[in-house]
């Protein structure tokens, strides 16, 4: 009986060889849709008194995934006023042209925006309104930051 064996001798540097295989295609990505900053109602300074122009104060919460710069503000109505003396209306206030201080709203995540000289209270203003508090509708304007 004969038994035979066998040796595969390679020079060396020589390897084996595979196939390769390459692919082309598309996938989608999709752009995000910009979210609407939240506007709250911030902690109201007492700063007005008849004649004296004052500030609003806002807390703005941004749910996107990158900050967002305030640039602007304005005021645009005088909801409510509440509290006080005695009578206090609406109409013993008027809406100023305000500026915002550029802040940045951090990526979801909430900042404190103070819209300066929004409100004037009017120089014929009487006793009722002490104490008042008024709340004002605003709106900002900002870019991704």
């Amino acid at each position: 009986m004969f038994s035979w064996t066998f040796a595969l001798l390679l020079p060396a540097g020589v390897g084996l060889a595979l196939w390769s295989a390459t692919g082309s295609g598309t996938g989608p990505a999709k752009a995000r849709t910009a979210q609407a900053l939240v506007m709250t109602a911030g902690s109201a300074v007492a700063d007005l008194y008849p004649g004296a122009t004052g500030d609003v104060r806002f807390s703005v919460a941004n749910s996107n995934p990158y900050p967002v710069t305030v640039t602007s503000g304005t005021a645009t109505a005088i909801t409510t006023v509440t509290g006080g003396l005695g009578t206090c209306a609406a109409t013993d206030f008027t809406l100023g042209t305000g500026s915002v201080a550029s802040t940045v709203i951090p990526a979801n995540g909430s900042a404190n925006v103070v819209l300066t000289g929004a409100l004037t209270m009017k120089l014929a203003t009487g006793d009722g309104c002490q104490g008042a508090t008024v709340n004002v509708t605003a709106t900002l304007t900002g870019t991704q930051s």
